[in-house]
């Protein structure tokens, strides 16, 4: 008996003279599949501060809120799973941290503190990839691949990228320019992890205790747009004791903390 056999097609016309389905580049998932594969049990991979599958940016005052220190406390959070004051990880794991700022014994003397303060064994970092100031651009096509292949084969819980003004050759307040990198970010958080982008202040309103924290973001109000979620460290003022902390996530009022320092 003979075989059946499905003709190849060339070209739409072929398939629409023959009747003959061409495959498939692309097909979601029906809505059933898609629900069975979320899991809406563990919404937080820091608890009350950065959701899962999350793309949450951080900003603050240059040097006085410790923004660059909190990401990588959090950093050491989830890489270890040791909590430390209100910084709890629901989930650990590898975490990628790309630091483009602060020269090499300043940043090292950050983690050296930290794990000291944590009780942290150098034996205990090798689940944190760390790149410094090797210039990675979030623009450059070459750099987008390696990066999306080392988050393949590493499967991180965060990638944490400091700061946004180093991530680009392009203009900050030009939507043009800013859009491709946020639609970048996204689709490395589509890949199963959460994003941390560190921000920078706009010099005029960065330090206006009265302005809105989303109109204190430097450059394109397309960083305010993209967010999933928004951790803003303020201390206006040198001598202020503590780091006004507020959250923001989407849909969601505003949340503060008050955040005390002590690193020795």
């Amino acid at each position: 008996m003979g075989k059946l056999k499905r003709k190849a097609v060339e070209s739409q016309e072929e398939v629409e003279a023959e009747g003959v389905l061409a495959p498939l580049e692309w097909q979601p998932p029906t809505l059933d599949q898609w629900l069975d594969s979320v899991d809406e049990s563990a919404p937080w991979l820091v608890e009350k501060f950065i959701p899962e599958d999350a793309l949450a940016i951080v900003s603050g005052q240059q040097k006085r809120a410790f923004k660059t220190w909190w990401a990588f406390l959090v950093a050491l959070v989830l890489a270890t799973g040791k909590k430390i004051g209100p910084l709890v990880a629901n989930r650990t794991g590898p975490v990628i941290i790309i630091e483009e700022e602060g020269t090499r014994p300043e940043t090292k003397g950050r983690f050296l503190k930290l794990c000291k303060m944590m009780d942290i064994p150098k034996e205990d970092l090798t689940n944190i990839y760390f790149a410094h100031r090797q210039n990675i651009k979030l623009d450059n096509e070459s750099w987008r691949r390696k990066l999306v292949a080392l988050v393949r084969q590493v499967k991180p819980v965060l990638v944490i990228y400091d700061g946004l003004s180093q991530a680009h050759t392009g203009n900050e307040n030009a939507h043009e320019d800013m859009s491709p990198i946020f639609d970048y970010l996204a689709s490395i958080r589509n890949e199963g992890c959460s994003v941390l982008l560190l921000v920078h202040l706009n010099k005029e309103k960065g330090d206006n205790p009265k302005a809105d924290l989303d109109s204190q973001l430097r450059g394109s109000i397309v960083t305010a747009n993209r967010y999933d979620a928004y951790i803003a460290l303020r201390r206006y003022k040198e001598s202020q004791a503590h780091i006004d902390c507020y959250t923001r996530f989407r849909d969601h009022e505003w949340e503060r903390y008050s955040v005390s320092w002590d690193v020795n």
